[in-house]
């Protein structure tokens, strides 16, 4: 299937290249093979339906993701990368079009989700993969394609991302080979690290998690603990909601919880719901490819509308 992939973009002239929002895996994926197609002399238009995150801003080619959507008729090629479903790419209509009616194009799915939809014409899908980014590694390893520093850094980023560096369930022998590579190639892993994980927390930071924290509970049915943010909090604290994704992750360190729970409000009004765990016997993705939503066995999330609750 690597191969098979690597022969559409030889044979194709204008490549599209999508992902989901924010997260380093999809984000990483996405600047690598940007960085490795423009080595390949190809005309690529990488696209995502929200900016980068300021904290993912450092990587390679990520200044040259587009936020504006383009003309669908001018490329041959389409690479959805690290995508569950067309809805999170934020284009599932016009990719559904393409994918249903135009002769002469190709959209190729790359993920490693247990949820995914097998939404493509080819479909690259390994459940077994730590991560999107060591998908394309292999894919450009295997072909004997040239791995420069640039791509070493992108896609290392989204291994240590996605394995929350190298400590979560979704940690394998081939995610430490394929880091051990891309670091003899140039990567350099402190830097990644500290991009990632070492939050320089202002003060308003600080307060907008003091009130995600003032309102955890816990519910001893299910054994799982809850928290929601507004949109609200974000304005009286001053920050974005760059800020609040990391606490999400911090869930998982509560002492003897199955799982954790985070409600987020959008600006529309309707609440994106992230879930983490790190008990052996719960898969989060289970119940999030129920309500809608997608991801991993360990973190996952969904949308809903509105909630019949009272919050704040």
């Amino acid at each position: 299937m690597y191969n098979l992939v690597h022969q559409k973009i030889q044979k194709s002239k204008n490549i599209f290249i999508t992902s989901h929002h924010s997260c380093p895996d999809a984000i990483g994926s996405i600047c690598a093979l940007t960085e490795f197609l423009h080595n390949q002399q190809k005309s690529v238009f990488p696209f995502l339906s929200r900016p980068v995150p300021k904290h993912l801003l450092n990587l390679p080619c990520s200044q040259e993701i587009q936020t504006e959507k383009s003309d669908l008729s001018l490329f041959d090629l389409f690479l959805i990368l690290d995508a569950g479903d067309l809805k999170q790419t934020g284009l599932e209509k016009e990719l559904s079009a393409v994918i249903k009616n135009a002769a002469n194009k190709s959209v190729i799915n790359i993920d490693h989700h247990k949820t995914n939809e097998y939404f493509g014409h080819i479909n690259v899908v390994d459940k077994n993969a730590s991560s999107t980014c060591e998908m394309i590694y292999l894919m450009l390893n295997n072909n004997g394609l040239n791995i420069n520093e640039k791509i070493s850094e992108c896609l290392l980023t989204g291994i240590i991302g996605d394995t929350g560096n190298f400590t979560n369930g979704a940690t394998n022998k081939q995610a430490f080979s394929a880091a051990a590579d891309l670091i003899w190639r140039g990567a350099n892993i402190f830097k990644i690290i500290e991009n990632l994980f070492s939050t320089e927390a202002s003060i308003n930071t600080l307060r907008l998690w003091g009130k995600i924290f003032e309102r955890l509970t816990y519910n001893p049915k299910y054994d799982i603990a809850v928290s929601y943010v507004l949109q609200k909090d974000l304005l009286e604290c001053q920050v974005s909601e760059d800020c609040v994704e990391i606490v999400a992750n911090l869930l998982n360190y509560i002492h003897n919880i199955k799982a954790g729970m985070l409600l987020k409000e959008k600006e529309d009004g309707s609440f994106k719901v992230s879930m983490r765990s790190t008990h052996p016997n719960i898969d989060v993705s289970r119940l999030a490819k129920m309500l809608g939503g997608g991801g991993h066995k360990k973190a996952a999330g969904f949308g809903v509308k509105k909630f019949n609750f009272r919050v704040g």
